[in-house]
């Protein structure tokens, strides 16, 4: 299982029911709540002072929403979140494997499937900070860094975007799962997958070969699954050398 029972007796009591979580100042306290249990479980303890007032998450919820936002996201998305996160033990009963260097069946290509359930259930636990990021090369999941971002007038209104996008998320598969139940999001799958290859890639970091050979064209319009000129193109995104992307809660990646 992801969760031994007694941690995750302390994280069902931190949560549940939903519904009691009615304001930012009882939403702070089960988050620090989830996080101690977190930490404790990877072996290691908050550092400093141990103090989280997780001030982008305020600003978005006490000064950013208006009232009827605020009411929609206490009454209505997070008691949805809630239930979402306590379903984690039942829609994930065994650990998701991790997609590992030279690791899995044929080292080259592994992939991992997830439903649009369980996607949302494990994000649902991130966001309240149930999971131990312990030392490794994974990035971590948890939310709590956005949260905790300090106070930068370029970057702060952009972090809080990213907050509201995440709700937003939340916001239409707690609407979904409430209108139509569970079926609505176990028929839908998302695949993640890593592919190597037999030659030294590494070769790409040293290359000064130009680019001259190929003709380059930018878009900005459009997405870059409809981008289909003739010839089949080679297509670009941003990409991390760490499965799910390694930047901080500071950047703005797609």
């Amino acid at each position: 299982a992801l969760f031994g029972k007694r941690w995750w007796d302390v994280i069902n009591a931190a949560l549940a029911p939903p519904g009691k979580l009615r304001d930012f100042a009882t939403l702070r306290v089960a988050i620090r709540k989830c996080m101690s249990t977190a930490k404790k479980q990877a072996g290691w303890g908050f550092g400093g002072s141990g103090e989280w007032f997780f001030k982008q998450l305020q600003a978005l919820l006490e000064d950013d929403f208006d009232a009827e936002e605020r009411e929609s996201f206490f009454g209505t998305t997070l008691p949805g979140m809630v239930k979402l996160a306590l379903m984690l033990p039942s829609v994930c009963p065994t650990p998701i494997p991790l997609l590992r260097q030279n690791h899995g069946p044929g080292s080259v290509q592994q992939e991992v499937l997830l439903d649009s359930l369980q996607i949302a259930s494990l994000l649902a636990n991130a966001f309240f900070c149930t999971f131990p990021d312990g030392p490794d090369s994974f990035p971590g999941i948890n939310f709590w860094g956005l949260f905790e971002m300090p106070y930068d007038p370029k970057r702060s209104p952009a972090n809080r975007q990213k907050l509201r996008c995440i709700i937003h998320y939340f916001s239409r598969q707690t609407l979904r799962l409430e209108a139509e139940g569970e079926a609505a999001l176990t028929n839908r799958f998302v695949s993640f997958h890593r592919r190597g290859i037999t030659r030294d890639a590494r070769a790409w970091f040293g290359s000064v070969t130009p680019l001259g050979f190929a003709e380059v064209a930018v878009q900005a319009d459009g997405t870059i699954e409809d981008s289909n000129p003739p010839g089949e193109p080679w297509q670009a995104d941003f990409a991390n050398k760490y499965i799910g992307g390694g930047g901080d809660f500071q950047r703005l990646r797609p």
